[in-house]
This record gives C-alpha cells, sequence and structure tokens, in this order.
C-alpha cells in the first residue's frame, strides 16, 4: 500500500514536471509567433469586437424575447403541474420542483446575460453616440424593464415554490433572503446546496486559471493592458480568501 502511495506521488511529479515544461515551451512558441502573426490576429479580433459592440442593442432584444419565453414557459408548466398534483404522488413533487427549478435558473441566467450585453450597449453608445442615441434609449429602457420584469418573475416562481413547500420562508425582494431560505432547508437540501457551492469554487477556480492564460497571451499579442487581468485577480483572490475563511470556521 505504501509503495502504492509512493509510486502514484512520483507519477505526479513527473506528471506536473512535463505540463509545466510543455506549457513552458509553448509560451514560448506563441511569443515567437506574435511577431508574424499578432497584427492578422489582432485585426480580426478587433473587427469582431467591433460587430459584437455594434449589434449589441439588437442582442439585448432577442436575449429578453428567449429568456421571458422560457422563463415563462417553465413557470406555467410547473403550474400547471402542480395544480393537480396530489401531496403522495412523489415523482409530481420532484417533477415540479425540477421545472420550478429550470425557471429560476434561467431568470437568474438572464439577468447577468443583460448586465453583461448592456455593457456592449454602453460601449456602441461612446463610440456612436450622435448616430444611434435613439436606438441606445430604446435599449436601456429595454434593459431597466427587463431587469426589474425578472426580479418580480424570480417573486412569483418562489412564491409558487413556497406553496408545495409550505416550510420554504423569505420574500425574494427581501435583503437576507437568502440567509432565511437557507435556514429553511432540511438536511438532505443543505447538502446538495453544499455540493453544488463546491462544484462552483472548483470550476470556476479551473475557469480563473484558463482566463489568466487567455489574458497573459492577449496582452504578449495584443497589448490589452493590466487591467483585465487586475480584474481577474481581485474577482480569484476574493473567492480564495473567503473559502479558505470559511473552511477554517469551526
Amino acid at each position: 500500500m505504501k509503495k502504492n502511495k509512493e509510486h502514484t506521488r512520483k507519477q505526479n511529479t513527473i506528471y506536473f514536471i512535463i505540463i509545466l515544461i510543455c506549457s513552458t515551451f509553448a509560451g514560448g512558441i506563441l511569443g515567437f509567433a506574435s511577431n508574424f502573426w499578432g497584427q492578422s490576429w489582432k485585426e480580426m479580433l478587433m473587427s469582431a469586437r467591433d460587430a459584437v459592440v455594434y449589434y449589441s442593442p439588437y442582442m439585448l432584444f432577442v436575449l429578453e424575447i428567449l429568456v421571458f419565453t422560457l422563463s415563462l414557459l417553465y413557470y406555467f408548466k410547473a403550474k400547471k403541474m402542480a395544480a393537480v398534483w396530489e401531496a403522495e404522488d412523489e415523482e409530481i413533487f420532484e417533477k415540479i420542483e425540477r421545472t420550478e427549478g429550470i425557471a429560476l435558473s434561467i431568470t437568474c441566467v438572464g439577468v447577468i446575460l443583460n448586465m453583461v450585453i448592456y455593457g456592449f450597449v454602453i460601449a456602441n453608445f461612446n463610440s456612436n453616440m450622435k448616430e444611434r442615441i435613439t436606438l441606445y434609449l430604446i435599449a436601456s429602457i429595454v434593459f431597466t424593464v427587463s431587469i426589474i420584469g425578472l426580479t418580480f418573475l424570480q417573486r412569483v416562481i418562489i412564491d409558487q415554490i413556497k406553496k408545495i413547500r409550505p416550510e420554504k420562508r423569505g420574500d425574494a425582494l427581501e435583503l437576507n433572503f437568502q440567509k432565511k431560505w437557507i435556514e429553511s432547508c432540511d438536511e438532505q437540501e443543505l447538502q446538495q446546496v453544499y455540493r453544488a457551492a463546491y462544484k462552483a469554487y472548483s470550476s470556476t477556480t479551473i475557469l480563473y486559471t484558463i482566463l489568466l492564460v487567455v489574458l497573459l497571451l492577449g496582452e504578449l499579442f495584443f497589448n490589452i493592458g493590466i487591467t483585465p487581468i487586475l480584474v481577474l485577480g481581485i474577482i480569484w483572490l476574493t473567492q480564495t480568501i473567503i473559502y479558505q475563511r470559511e473552511s477554517l470556521k469551526k
């Protein structure tokens, strides 16, 4: 058993050294290649960026249609199942919970995508202020109405969940909603929340590493500046400190 552990440890060390050498070698090749193809790649990416910024108001309009259509579709589907649900039917109960969860997840993702795309709209406004002022104002109104609408839709979905789970507490619009909601969860639900939280932490840690490599290459090829790297570092460091601090609590 001890020999197996030592063998595995030695293998892991060898794999790590190989990956480190390959990464260094690949970075050297990319740095060398940037002298020849950097400009063409930069022009292509700048064109793609300009296209995304230019069409961002239309992307926002399409997003609102998709998010509200899908979330309402799942909400009414869950509401319809809940209307004919009998308390003894566990299978239908699980389907209702899953459908409501999907509807709620769509609204949460929709809020984030709204903010990201609206950031593109603002960039578009800064570069085309006079030419597209009307479109910018319409997009701003749509964004504001959408955020408010999605927030109230989340409240409606949560109220629907509370109808079949009366032990659940909290109003989606109150500041300490998350705390009250977690406090009303049973042991099995808490375990599920903890697993989801750890999965999110481990996945984002991998994502941050990938994004850091991409940003470093972006600085190498296109001189994007240190701001994106600094922002990523702050987010990554904040998440790590919070996780480590909470893990040390007893």
